[in-house]
């Protein structure tokens, strides 16, 4: 995928990363040059439709914020249809986070 971490950017991401959390959904986001986006997801949270209509849903709103350059790993806490529901508001929150900083 053109938007995917790599192994090592992910880890870097995971190590080194600001955390923000609403609702359902942990931000983990650090600037870049390029923005890129990954995931982590167990299988308990969902079957493998539910996880990849998620992460479809993510990528599209996070397709929306390419003007922040930042490198984002997307972790639900809890069943990714409930966390789907918020997907857009809680992108909407990350961004103006990711203003104010």
């Amino acid at each position: 995928m053109r938007n995917s971490l790599k192994s090592s950017q992910f880890k870097s991401v995971l190590n080194n990363s600001k955390v923000y959390s609403f609702n359902n959904i942990k931000f983990k986001y650090q600037k870049s040059l390029s923005g890129s986006i990954g995931f982590a997801i167990n299988k308990k949270l969902g079957s493998a439709v539910e996880r990849n209509s998620f992460k479809r849903r993510c990528r599209s709103e996070f397709n929306k914020m390419k003007d922040f350059s930042i490198n984002l790993i997307v972790l639900p806490k809890t069943n990714v249809n409930k966390a789907g529901m918020g997907v857009v508001s809680a992108f909407e929150k990350l961004k103006n986070k990711i203003y104010n900083d």
